[in-house]
């Protein structure tokens, strides 16, 4: 008896061990080579992402070229694409490895990672969706508007516009870093933060719904309706400020004491 259920128990073991190396180990070997595809677009000043992208925007040598990077198995289900002055970038690159045999359930997603570099100087507006991130430097304008509903990460460093504009329904994370900002308007909504710790501005003009967290430092003005449980933290003490603060809102905490 005890000998049978030795038996019992490594078959046992052999049987997850192959289940692993079916579902999760063997498919590695299944994907291809990476590869790289280049394409000069034009006449653009938005960009939209979708799916579940690495994208970086900055200036380079040639203006408005688009690199993308993916496995040989997928990169041709890349879509890079210019309509009505926007660029749309988006990738079927998201995989349900979900398998049922008896009396086992193994639910898994495999992301084909897929990077894109955007060479640019200057854009209007950038939206973020699903589970992309989008990391944007150096570029300039008089205004941007920053829109997110993603669960990924839209970052801003060194970006040259006197007018930032924000609508945060993701749930994600918009970091916002620079010193040549000198007005901030940000509607927040859902769980997402709005980090501008690093965003050095004058004016901040501020709408907060969501139970996500700011993080803020206007030096001369602050304008804030104050509406969602989420926090808010003041890194800097403004010079005058107007505070409409709900009795369900978070709290407004000033760091600066």
């Amino acid at each position: 008896m005890v000998l049978k259920a030795k038996k019992n128990k490594a078959c046992s073991s052999c049987s997850v061990h192959w289940v692993f190396w079916v579902f999760f180990i063997y498919p590695v070997f299944l994907y291809g080579t990476v590869e790289s595809k280049k394409k000069l677009m034009f006449h653009f000043d938005k960009i939209e992402v979708r799916g579940d992208l690495q994208v970086f925007v900055e200036p380079s040598k040639r203006n408005r070229e688009v690199e993308y990077f993916a496995s040989s198995d997928i990169i041709d289900s890349v879509q890079v694409h210019v309509k009505g002055r926007t660029l749309f970038l988006e990738a079927n690159n998201t995989f349900d490895l979900s398998r049922r045999i008896p009396l086992i359930r193994i639910s898994a997603k495999r992301v084909f990672p897929v990077e894109v570099m955007v060479s640019i100087e200057s854009l209007k507006e950038v939206r973020l969706h699903d589970q992309s991130n989008l990391v944007v430097k150096k570029i300039k304008g008089d205004e941007i508007l920053l829109f997110s509903n993603s669960s990924g990460t839209l970052l801003t460093e060194s970006i040259k516009y006197p007018v930032i504009k924000v609508r945060h329904e993701g749930s994600g994370a918009i970091i916002l870093k620079g010193r040549e900002t000198q007005v901030l308007e940000a509607n927040v909504y859902n769980q997402g933060e709005l980090k501008c710790e690093e965003l050095f501005l004058n004016r901040a003009k501020i709408n907060h719904y969501g139970s996500g967290n700011l993080y803020l430092a206007p030096e001369e003005w602050l304008d804030l309706n104050f509406q969602g449980p989420g926090n808010i933290t003041l890194l800097e003490q403004p010079e005058g400020s107007v505070i409409n603060k709900s009795e369900q809102a978070g709290k407004l905490i000033e760091a600066f004491k």
